[in-house]
Parts: C-alpha cells; sequence; structure tokens
C-alpha cells in the first residue's frame, strides 16, 4: 500500500513483509490476491486506498499460525507492520513460538545475495 501511495515515512523493508504475504497467499491459494479483480489498475486502488488485507484462508484450509503471520505481514500502517527480522521468529516460520532460525545462515544468505547483485 506503501508504494502505490508512494509514501515516504514507512519502516525499512515494510513493502518487502507485505510483497511476501503475497507472495504466500498465492501459494496457499493459487491465485493471486484479489483475484477476483482482472484490473490491474482497480487493484492497486483497492489497495491504496482502503485498510482491507487480501482474503486469507481460514483453518482447516491453512494452520492458525499461518493466519496469523499473514495477518501480521499484511498490517496496515506499514509502520506498524512487524520487521522481516520479527516474522523470521513467528511460530509459523520457526515451528516453534520465539525461536528464531541461526541468524548466521540467513546472514550468509544476504552476503550471497548482495554480492549477486554487483554483477
Amino acid at each position: 500500500p506503501e508504494v502505490v501511495n508512494n509514501e515516504i515515512n514507512h519502516k525499512r523493508g515494510s513493502r518487502d513483509v507485505w510483497a511476501l504475504g503475497c507472495c504466500i497467499l498465492q501459494m496457499f491459494t493459487g491465485k493471486s490476491p484479489w483475484g477476483d479483480t482482472d484490473n490491474d489498475w482497480a487493484i492497486m486502488w483497492k489497495i491504496g486506498t482502503s485498510n482491507d488485507h487480501p482474503d486469507i484462508p481460514k483453518p482447516p484450509a491453512i494452520s492458525e499460525q499461518a493466519v496469523d503471520f499473514l495477518k501480521k505481514c499484511f498490517t496496515r500502517p506499514a509502520r506498524e507492520r512487524p520487521p522481516a527480522e520479527e516474522l523470521m521468529c513467528h511460530e509459523w516460520t520457526s515451528g516453534v513460538e520465539g525461536e528464531c532460525p541461526d541468524i548466521s545462515y540467513i546472514e550468509c544468505l544476504l552476503a550471497v545475495s548482495s554480492e549477486r547483485r554487483k554483477y
């Protein structure tokens, strides 16, 4: 939403968290968020002018933890959206509430990713 509205006062990475939620939702449902609308401009208008998030499947289609994770990804306003570091420790991603993956592994992935951008 902050990209559609051209907002500059949002938390760093918040738009990436929203996009992650959209990707995960599409993997769960097999269709794009707001898939009932086939007009890209209408979708952008809906994202930019409403406080809605895309429809999230309910249990038992997906777990309660996955629903909670997606709701956190779609939090509005962007400044209240959890950062990626916090979502990495979410029960749905780690399997255990409050337990985080090995950060050195993630730092390694980020380093490889930034090196690739140079080429």
